[in-house]
Parts: C-alpha cells; structure tokens; sequence
C-alpha cells in the first residue's frame, strides 16, 4: 500500500531488545515516517531511538496492550493504519523521562512492575492478555508489602505506599484504566498512589480500574505532577510502558511536547 503511494520504503525486522531503537536512531533525519508495526514495547523503542532527529511516527498495532491505539481510538486494520499514517496529523506529545529511558504511556512500580518482570522471564513473542491472568492472581494472593515513598515536585507525597502507576494516558493494559484524568498533551503526568498494601485493597483497587474510577477510589491518592522521585527496596522493579526496565530509585521528569505521533 505504500509503495503504491509512491513512497520508498524500506522493512527493519527485530529479533531482540534494542533492535527497533537502533534502527529509529539510524534513520536518516530526512526520513518522512517511522511506521511501528507492533506493540507498547516496541513503540517505546522507537521513541526512544527517534528523540534527537523527531522523525512523525505512526502505528500499526500489533501488540498486547496497544494502549496509544486505544487512547487515540486508532485504526486496527493495517490498510486504514497506513492509510492514517498517510494522511493524519501529527500530534506533538509529552513523554516522561524515567531515569535515563522516556516513557510515552505508562511506567509504575509495585504490583504492576512485578507483573511486568514475571512476564518478561517468561515472554515467547507476542503475549495474549488471557497470559497475564495467573501472574496476576499470584501476586495478589502472594504478594509481599515493599514500602514505596513518593515525592512530588520537590515535596514529600507519600510514605510507605504499596504500590504507584504513573499514567501519561487514561487507558492502561487489557480493559483496565488507572489514570483516568491523563492528557498526553497538558504537560503533567498523572500519579495514582495505592496506599493500602493488604489483599482486599489490592482486589478493590483492580475493580476500580475496571470501573475505570481510580480517582475515586477509597485509598488511591491522585496527583497531577511536572516530576517526582519515587523510592523503595531495591529490589523493587519498575515497569515502563508495559516492559521490565530496572529497579527503585527512579526519578521521572515531564518533557512537554517532545514526541511527534500521528492520529485522526
């Protein structure tokens, strides 16, 4: 289709991790287009790769949680995928740099964080969200209470919090939704602080991202921020945009309108 439309293409496979940035870091800063053909991860590499030359990006969703389709309500078919990167408009976003990675969606660290890490050990390709149930029910029937202080633009938030999801859009993995008041555009990300550790309170808080009414919900403290600091056990993973990408301390800083993305 777009070899059709008269554009000189040219197909970069990945086969491991880092792939997919290398390739967006080399292109050429001429190039018209960065077509992802993937998932949340991928994505994530891509921007990563792209920061300096900020070549329009688009998607072509193919991944587990997809979240930036559902958050644009972009197109799942690959003829109107293209055909929207063709004919959009670029939408210049926030990202969050987290330590020395940018999130464009969401990173977190806690239940979700382990979630993420157990996943990832046991990732063959792309994963179905049936997948993530068990991981799931292990942690809110195994987990353990790993203290998380949270500090928000230079102030204490919080201390002793079970578990935080930082959300620079609404929608979130599979149905949930966490940080339901996002805007990728209005240069703040969105904190959700879970206060209470126990299993019931883990249970509700899953309920209320199902409700998609998190703000809400009893024990949730909600904060939109320009930075924080968010400290733990160092043993402690963190997630960004769905993928295992280190452990606590991490320091997230908003960086207005740095990534171009092309929607409806």
């Amino acid at each position: 289709l777009l070899k059709s439309l008269d554009f000189d293409t040219e197909i970069l496979l990945t086969n491991d991790r880092g792939d997919a940035e290398r390739y967006a870091a080399q292109a050429d800063p001429s190039t018209a287009l960065l077509l992802c053909v993937g998932g949340d991860g991928t994505l994530n590499e891509i921007v990563n790769g792209n920061i300096h030359n900020k070549v329009p990006i688009a998607l072509v969703p193919a991944g587990t949680g997809n979240i930036l389709r559902k958050e644009f309500s972009l197109p799942r078919r690959v003829q109107q995928a293209c055909r929207l990167a063709l004919e959009g408009q670029v939408r210049w976003l926030d990202a969050m740099r987290v330590n020395d990675r940018l999130s464009l969606l969401v990173t977190g660290a806690g239940f979700d964080s382990r979630v993420a890490h157990e996943m990832h050990m046991r990732r063959n390709g792309t994963m179905r969200m049936s997948q993530y149930v068990w991981p799931m029910a292990r942690e809110v029937f195994g987990h353990h209470h790993a203290p998380i202080d949270v500090y928000a633009d230079g102030e204490r938030l919080v201390e002793g919090a079970a578990h935080i999801i930082v959300g620079n859009a609404r929608c979130y993995g599979g149905p949930f939704e966490i940080a339901n008041r996002a805007n990728p555009c209005d240069g703040r990300m969105d904190a959700v602080v879970f206060l209470d550790p126990g299993r019931a309170a883990l249970l509700g808080y899953i309920w209320g991202a199902l409700r998609k009414r998190l703000d809400r919900h009893p024990g949730i403290l909600y904060r939109q921020v320009k930075s924080l600091e968010i400290r733990g056990t160092s043993d402690t993973p963190y997630q960004i945009d769905g993928d295992p990408a280190g452990f606590l301390p991490m320091k997230i800083e908003m960086l207005p309108r740095a990534v171009p993305i092309i929607t409806a």
